[in-house]
């Protein structure tokens, strides 16, 4: 599956792999040492479903004048599941970079 706790540094430093710098080598060093002290780390999911009311957002919106009659297909080649489903909830904080001076 990944390191998901590193995969935002290496997502930033990969955008600099054309233009390499000593200061990128020196932040490439960290995380290399972060995975050293943090060799047998590991992520724990909870199967459980969360308890969120569906009455707080907006599920019948209109948005026909984004998506004409689009269809979402499945495409031909998708392979049969083999597991139970799973659903990704993500937070995203509605502030953020919202300071245009110090887009924080």
């Amino acid at each position: 599956m990944g390191r998901v706790d590193i995969i935002a540094e290496v997502s930033m430093l990969s955008s600099f792999v054309d233009m390499p710098r000593e200061g990128r080598l020196s932040q490439v060093l960290h995380i290399f040492v972060y995975l050293k002290c943090h060799r047998n780390a590991r992520l724990v999911l909870d199967p459980s479903y969360p308890d969120i009311n569906d009455e707080d957002f907006d599920m019948n919106g209109d948005w026909s004048s984004y998506y004409d009659d689009e269809v979402d297909l499945p495409p031909n080649n998708a392979p049969t599941a083999k597991a139970k489903e799973f659903v990704i909830r993500a937070f995203v904080d509605a502030s953020h970079a919202c300071c245009k001076l110090t887009r924080r």
